[in-house]
């Protein structure tokens, strides 16, 4: 209805007076205009923190950012034996343990999949 007007200042004002339309739309005929809606910006060591993150990861594969390395040259010797879990472990060293093998086997799961397609297509 009102295409010179952004989406979001529409919406913001709307909420703002508890979804009554007439409200606005009056706003905007009289020409009062409608309150902008405040963005908080990222902090400039929040970007640099969020660059330096990626810019590390680019040049790293899964493999050897959580040091598995030893796990693959051992994989084809190695069957994987799931300890018993009886649920959720009320120790927060033996969640994270249990967790991070996951996270190992996954990736190290994903590594044998993807050399087996690559495999199969040569």
């Amino acid at each position: 209805m009102f295409p010179q007007l952004s989406t979001r200042d529409i919406m913001w004002d709307l909420q703002r007076n508890g979804g009554n339309v007439a409200a606005t739309t009056e706003r905007i005929l009289t020409g009062r205009g409608l309150e902008t809606v405040a963005i908080p910006q990222a902090s400039a060591p929040a970007q640099t923190a969020a660059a330096s993150a990626a810019s590390k990861s680019e040049g790293q594969d899964l493999i050897s950012r959580y040091n598995l390395s030893g796990k693959v040259a051992t994989e084809g010797a190695e069957t994987t034996q799931s300890s018993p879990s009886s649920g959720w472990s009320q120790n927060k060293e033996e969640r994270q343990r249990i967790l991070q093998k996951r996270r190992d086997d996954m990736i190290l799961a994903a590594r044998k999949r993807m050399e087996q397609k690559v495999r199969e297509s040569a």
